[in-house]
């Protein structure tokens, strides 16, 4: 009768756990689908080159299309310097939260005096961390490698002009679904 009885339990305790794993399933896919469509947000931005760092503030916009894929533009206003920022990218999601993005952008900026507009080319590591996993807003980092096509960015000091094309940034925001 004992035998009987731990089998009765064991079989009771295995089918409840088959219930309990399958509305696990069904939470985790309902906090990806929160992930899915459209999303947007701001945030400042730091980034370092020629010996010195400069701060931006952000706005960014993404569309997640595909479980993997999706497209983000994004601009960007220099606090320190005069440095203006417009562009898109294409972004690949290899974890739920982990992204990088391949893009473009248009850089507005002055140098000796002069305005000029360079096309800067950018791979970008990023990740969402979300709260909890229903939350509709997470926190986005991410760390930029970029190179400007053509005229680079100076920085003027006395009787010289520095100049550089590869810059390296930070870019923490707030984005929401």
């Amino acid at each position: 009768m004992r035998k009987l009885f731990f089998i009765l339990f064991f079989a009771v305790c295995a089918h409840a756990g088959f219930f309990l794993e399958n509305d696990a399933a069904e939470e985790e896919a309902l906090a990806r689908e929160i992930d899915r469509g459209f999303s947007f947000g701001g945030g400042i931005s730091i980034a370092y080159y020629l010996s010195e760092f400069d701060l931006s503030l952000s706005g960014l916009a993404a569309y997640r299309f595909q479980n993997d894929f999706g497209i983000a533009p994004e601009i960007s206003i220099g606090l320190n310097e005069k440095v203006y920022e417009a562009g898109s990218a294409i972004r690949y999601f290899f974890s739920e939260e982990d992204f990088v993005d391949v893009g473009a952008t248009a850089v507005y900026f002055k140098k000796e005096g002069d305005w000029f507009t360079a096309p800067r080319i950018f791979v970008d590591y990023g990740r969402n961390m979300k709260p909890w996993p229903h939350a509709h807003f997470a926190l986005q980092g991410k760390i930029r490698l970029s190179y400007l096509i053509g005229e680079s960015l100076g920085r003027e000091e006395e009787y010289v002009t520095k100049t550089a094309s590869t810059v390296i940034s930070g870019t923490l925001s707030l984005i929401f679904f």
